[in-house]
């Protein structure tokens, strides 16, 4: 736990002297957040607030620099999320979050991408099937995203044609992917250098049949010399907040065989965190971008934007998601601190606290 007290600690020295741990805390209304000191505590989550507040200039600064990846669930750009964008345009789904500042200062931007981009639309016997207007992807590369997970059950929507030209647009955009609908091979493996560390990113489609640890143990001995071994994988069962039973052992399967970080999506609404072994497991992340409006928790996500260490510690700070009519914002303040208390009840961090959307791992 060594790399947890230095952190907190080290802030708490500017702030005042004192031992005590640093809080995160989000302003309604700012674009920027908050730091406010707190006592040390062991529960699980902690929100206060203090009129002796750090500012986030001096907290970046005692923070450990390290390569950030700022991570999303679903992203699907088809059916009504089009007609949005149409009716109100590319600036939509995205301005919000632009004005609030999140997707500044990032090395990797990246989601699960559900679905294809293709210039027409296939026809397909899927009841849903989802493909993306080729058209669209100077907007997302406007707010930074440049990495995408395709490991899914609608990455081939469109037939494998499809899926090839999606990935013929994806590559001559300069935007790095991984993972196939169907596979578990060579191509579901991406290896890429960010700041003089090797990322392996493996991506896993575990929706049709429970994929087998012999699939994916191949790829994980491939990568063994990587600094950071990260898993996407799309699973579980739809609309439920918390991981099922094969999902944890799959996980816990993937961190056993090497993985260091596993991310999920798939539910279309958000699952609960687990640290195991020292490893962080976000079982879903929930809906990005969808135009799933039925329901409260289908309209909410999570954005993670983890820090790599040299040092091999981890920090992810939470970014409380809500969509309207499939234009993203942050969830206000009070909304962002029942949804997270919400998620950590549920929630296994062995002994871990989240500061007000902070979690450091050593």
């Amino acid at each position: 736990m060594r790399r947890f007290f230095l952190y907190f600690a080290t802030v708490a020295i500017i702030a005042s002297g004192m031992v005590i741990a640093v809080s995160l805390y989000v302003k309604a209304g700012s674009s920027e957040p908050d730091f406010s000191v707190a006592s040390r505590d062991r529960s699980l989550l902690i929100i206060e607030e203090d009129e002796n507040r750090v500012s986030a200039e001096e907290i970046e600064d005692a923070v450990e620099p390290g390569l950030t990846i700022l991570h999303f669930g679903d992203i699907m750009l088809d059916r009504n999320v089009k007609k949005q964008i149409d009716k109100n345009g590319e600036d939509y789904l995205f301005g919000k979050l632009e004005e609030a500042g999140i997707f500044k200062g990032n090395d990797i931007i990246a989601a699960n991408l559900e679905g294809s981009f293709v210039t027409k639309k296939r026809l397909t016997s899927k009841s849903i099937a989802f493909g993306f207007d080729s058209k669209l992807i100077p907007m997302l590369q406007k707010y930074g995203f440049n990495f995408f997970a395709l490991a899914n059950n609608h990455s081939q929507d469109m037939t494998l044609a499809g899926f090839e030209e999606n990935k013929k647009y994806l590559r001559e955009a300069g935007i790095d992917f991984y993972g196939e609908q169907y596979s578990v091979d060579d191509d579901a493996l991406l290896i890429k250098e960010v700041k003089g560390k090797k990322l392996a990113f493996i991506g896993i489609n575990d929706t049709h049949t429970s994929v087998a640890m012999k699939r994916v143990l191949p790829l994980l001995e491939k990568v063994k010399q990587a600094d950071w071994r990260i898993v996407n994988v799309h699973w579980g069962e739809e609309y439920k907040p918390v991981s099922n039973q094969h999902q944890r052992e799959f996980a816990h399967a993937l961190i056993d065989a090497g993985a260091d970080i596993i991310i999920g999506h798939h539910p279309h609404v958000v699952q609960e965190v687990e640290i195991y072994k020292d490893k962080p497991i976000f079982y879903s992340l929930g809906n990005f971008i969808f135009d799933q409006y039925f329901s409260k928790e289908t309209q909410e996500g999570l954005g993670i934007k983890l820090t790599l260490t040299n040092d091999r510690a981890v920090s992810a700070r939470f970014y409380p998601l809500r969509g309207n009519l499939s234009q993203v914002e942050l969830m206000t303040i009070n909304d962002a601190d029942i949804f997270m208390q919400k998620l950590v009840d549920r929630s296994r961090l062995k002994g871990y606290s989240m500061e007000n959307y902070f979690l450091v791992i050593p």
